[in-house]
Formats: C-alpha cells, sequence, structure tokens
C-alpha cells in the first residue's frame, strides 16, 4: 500500500475513533446497551402526588393508583421557564400520538418565583399553551421534593406498575425519551 493511502486510512481510523468517542453514549443508547436515566428514583416506585391543586377539575384527586396499566409521563414544568416551555409543544405532540396507546402526560407546575403560584394565571397560562393533559400546581413543592426534582423542566417515565423507568433533566434528547415511550407502551 502507498505512504499516501495508508497515511489517509489512518486519518481516517483516528476520526472515526473520536467521533466514537464523542458519541459513545449516544451509540450505547442506539445499539440498546444501556439506556440514558439520571435521578435517584430510578427502578423505584414513583412517588404518589399528594399535594396538588389541580387546574383541569375533571382530573382533581388522580392517584398513580388510578393509572396503574398505563405509562405515566410526569412533566415538572413552569410558564416562565423558557426551557419548560421549549418542551411544550413536543410534550402536547406525544399526548396526541400516544394517548390512545396508553400513555397519561400529567404536567405538575413548580413555580419558580411566587407570583407564579397564582392559580388563576396558572389556569390561563393552561389554556393559552393549548394543554389538555391534566395540570396539577405544586406550590408547595411537595411532589417536587418526593421526586428529588433540581431543574425545570424534568420528565419522568413511570411503567404500567408504578416504577420509574426513566428521567431526563432539561431540553432535546426527545427522540430518547419517544424511544423510551414507545418501549414502555409496548410492555
Amino acid at each position: 500500500m502507498k505512504f499516501k493511502h495508508r497515511l489517509f486510512l489512518w486519518a481516517f481510523l483516528l476520526t472515526f475513533s473520536l467521533i466514537a468517542l464523542y458519541h459513545k453514549d449516544r451509540i450505547q443508547i442506539i445499539l440498546g446497551i444501556r439506556e440514558d436515566v439520571e435521578g435517584k428514583l430510578l427502578h423505584q416506585k414513583a412517588p404518589e402526588l399528594e399535594g396538588l391543586q389541580w387546574i383541569n377539575p375533571i382530573h382533581s384527586g388522580i392517584t398513580l393508583n388510578d393509572l396503574k396499566g398505563k405509562v405515566v409521563l410526569i412533566e415538572f414544568w413552569s410558564y416562565t421557564c423558557g426551557n419548560a416551555t421549549n418542551t411544550l409543544p413536543v410534550v402536547k405532540k406525544w399526548d396526541e400520538t400516544y394517548r390512545d396507546q396508553g400513555l397519561v402526560i400529567i404536567g405538575i407546575h413548580t413555580p419558580e418565583g411566587e407570583l407564579e403560584g397564582i392559580l388563576e394565571d396558572l389556569s390561563s397560562a393552561v389554556k393559552n399553551l393549548g394543554i389538555s393533559y391534566p395540570v396539577a400546581a405544586d406550590n408547595d413543592y411537595r411532589c417536587w421534593t418526593a421526586y428529588g426534582t433540581q431543574y425545570w423542566p424534568t420528565l419522568y417515565l413511570i411503567d404500567q406498575e408504578g416504577v420509574v423507568k426513566y428521567v431526563k433533566v432539561g431540553e432535546g434528547g426527545y427522540w430518547k425519551t419517544e424511544r423510551m415511550i414507545k418501549r414502555l407502551l409496548k410492555g
């Protein structure tokens, strides 16, 4: 083999190796070697939904025990947080796409500041944002604390048995979350 060809081959292999190293997490997830999860609740029973004020009266008093047999996505969000509102179009699309297949989405609004705790303002925001899935206010941070949440937005996927199977903090990586939704819906 000529020197130029060997040099090209070495350059190609080095570049490929660096790319693979940089994206090793993504590659492992795609290949199913590991799942992208974080959070102390992973593989534990999800805490019950307590201390909430439901914005959609029809959903008042809903519990995770009521939802056994369903896949549940709990979304901790705040209507003034840019990162949280940026996720809403995707979460609403998942609701539309997977609701009839057994996905239940629950938005838990935990205020970043005191003014966000006004229920009338939250109710208006839910209406203006076109959110049709159940939304509850967690003004006392009871659920936020029970789940160990630290950032807006945080998504928790809970399987049909009530066990947390996936946690996603922040924006992006929507394909990973959707992949896990599909996997859990298959049972």
